[in-house]
């Protein structure tokens, strides 16, 4: 666990931004970029499967995270309401999505977490904390499917063992 408060000097010489996931690579050298994680994992593990089986699964919140980021960074108030718009509509592209798996399960793997759930997942967290506190609403509120995917990420035991912390994000 790290605390994201106090960063230590070991994660800001492995990744200078202090973000994390950081994986140590028996090289000494480390990764740290998710997707690269991910796959990294996937060759040594592959079973069960992290890929998805959906492509559009890894494609179809691929910029959510930085629309999330332009609308909740933005100080601007004549571009509030595109940078809203912009980070609703990532987010409707997701629930559609996902409202069209239908049964399957909540997440993009269906029942299981798959590599978009790894990335995605965080994400949502971040967004559920960032996004009430700086602008007052909750942008997953009345979606249905990703209000389930939002209630399962959080009974995955992985994800509740390493997500970060409210307080953490606020700061």
């Amino acid at each position: 666990t790290v605390d994201m408060s106090n960063k230590p000097d070991w994660l800001l010489a492995a990744n200078p931004k202090g973000a994390v996931p950081v994986l140590k690579l028996p090289s000494g050298q480390y990764l740290a970029d998710s997707g690269a994680i991910c796959e990294l994992l996937e060759e040594g593990f592959p079973s069960p499967s992290l890929k998805a089986q959906d492509e559009a699964d890894m494609s179809v919140a691929a910029g959510v995270f930085g629309s999330m980021a332009r609308y909740y960074k933005n100080k601007h108030a004549e571009d509030e309401a595109t940078t809203k718009a912009d980070l609703l509509g990532s987010l409707d592209e997701i629930e559609s999505h996902l409202a069209r798996k239908g049964g399957d399960g909540p997440f993009f793997g269906g029942a299981h977490f798959n590599a978009r759930d790894c990335q995605f997942a965080p994400q949502l967290h971040i967004m559920s904390v960032i996004i009430p506190d700086v602008k007052g609403f909750d942008p997953i509120e009345g979606r249905r499917a990703l209000e389930k995917y939002r209630n399962a990420m959080y009974e995955v035991k992985a994800f509740k063992d390493s997500v970060v912390r409210d307080e953490i994000i606020k700061t």
